[in-house]
């Protein structure tokens, strides 16, 4: 993270409108981080001459975690959500909480373990509680496998130091091509396990991946560098229930709206949930949310997918 100095907390605070909120940031510290924020409010632009931005394109909760990487050198994502406990003799569908496109489920909550074969998707597929092997899991990866394959090569994320005590085999350090972000801005708290299929991840996976929207459009590589990184770890550390699909559902929407394909090679957020899909094919497969949304895409999503499919198949 850029060094501040006195000058910074010297600076005249400037006001942005965020939905509907007024937010102060320091302008020498606007400075520091973004260059496009830098010449809307240090330039000759309309904002710059009366001392305030509205911006449009980026929510309240964002743009404070912007804030607080841009103070503290760390931000915190949002918080999980636990739903209501079914009440005593409250089935749903096939023994599973119905999951629509756009990541939202119904209030059905499974209160029986489902059989391991009365789930079919588009596919055609069995899925069962636990998948470990079925026709699209080719021999499901371990977590150490899928660590490995989410190397330099594709993300742009060397793992070769762990400030997080709890899992040794988690070795990492955020470097990058161009910038190198200081390991002590990774030594938090690891992101916690969710524990069962009742709580509801959507917006912690949104959290991350909104920040590096933002990061990215306002080009503040490292943040953006960051907010890649805490989603990973924050997958890695996630059991994908069949009942919580949706919200995989809704990250992979989000990302493939607000983002673009980088290039081969270059790491971003499509490549993460293109490892992501890989590993846990096995249960999106089986998730008929996941094949209508396969099929209504017909594009990015589909053939990143496709070719996941492909490489394991190889």
């Amino acid at each position: 993270m850029p060094s501040a100095d006195e000058s910074v907390f010297t600076s005249s605070p400037f006001k942005f409108v965020i939905d509907g909120n007024l937010l102060y940031v320091h302008a020498g510290l606007i400075a520091l981080h973004s260059k496009p924020l830098n010449r809307m409010i240090n330039g000759h632009m309309s904002e710059a001459q009366q001392a305030y931005a509205e911006l449009q394109d980026v929510d309240k909760g964002t743009f404070i975690r912007f804030m607080e990487r841009a103070y503290s050198g760390i931000y915190v994502a949002a918080e999980f959500r636990v739903e209501p406990t079914p009440k005593p003799g409250k089935k749903s569908k096939k023994g599973r909480k119905a999951s629509n496109v756009a990541g939202q489920t119904a209030n059905e909550i499974v209160d029986e373990p489902p059989s391991d074969t009365e789930s079919t998707s588009l596919f055609g597929l069995s899925e069962p509680r636990e998948p470990t092997s079925t026709p699209w899991s080719f021999g499901r990866p371990t977590k150490e496998r899928f660590l490995k394959e989410s190397t330099t090569r594709q993300l742009g994320i060397d793992f070769n130091e762990s400030p997080c005590e709890e899992k040794p085999r988690m070795n990492h350090v955020l470097h990058t091509r161009n910038h190198d972000v200081p390991a002590t801005t990774l030594k938090t708290t690891p992101p916690r396990s969710n524990e069962g299929p009742l709580e509801d991840y959507s917006e912690v996976f949104l959290s991350h991946a909104r920040v590096y929207v933002f990061a990215d459009k306002c080009d503040i590589e490292p943040l953006r560098k960051i907010a890649l990184l805490n989603l990973y770890h924050t997958l890695d550390r996630y059991t994908l229930y069949r009942e919580r699909c949706g919200d995989i559902i809704a990250l992979i929407q989000y990302t493939y709206t607000h983002t673009t394909d980088r290039g081969k090679g270059v790491e971003g957020l499509r490549t993460l949930l293109k490892l992501y899909m890989g590993y846990e094919m096995g249960t999106l497969a089986g998730d008929k949310a996941f094949s209508t949304l396969l099929l209504e895409d017909g594009g990015a999503v589909l053939g990143d997918f496709l070719d996941t499919v492909i490489r394991k198949v190889k």
